[in-house]
């Protein structure tokens, strides 16, 4: 498995993504939104185990760097998000969508 961090532009502002491929030909990929935590150990393993299955795998870090070290701060970042408005999930999703299309050289559909 390799791994690389992806830049994205958003409507937002500049973020990145993680990425996990396969070390063979890649046909499918998926998006994986990070939990509560934002993009930490667990979220990596999650991709790198996409990874292995053959599966690219794109996960956009809606923390935009941070994780979240307790419960508190958890809550103030996921409510710092404007995930209720339609625009902030297109906003933030369609470049993760790009980067995955991307890495599928053109496939994505």
């Amino acid at each position: 498995m390799n791994v690389e961090t992806l830049n994205l532009t958003t409507s937002r502002g500049a973020t990145t993504a993680y990425v996990a491929r396969p070390h063979t030909e890649v046909d499918a990929g998926v998006i994986l939104i990070q939990e509560y935590w934002g993009i930490n150990d667990h979220i990596r393993d999650l991709a790198g185990r996409y990874a292995n299955e053959g599966y690219l795998c794109v996960a956009p870090d809606l923390y935009r760097g941070r994780v979240a070290a307790d419960v508190a701060e958890a809550s103030a970042l996921m409510q710092a998000l404007a995930w209720r408005r339609p625009k902030y999930w297109s906003a933030g999703l369609c470049p993760a969508i790009a980067g995955l299309n991307a890495g599928l050289n053109g496939r994505f559909m």
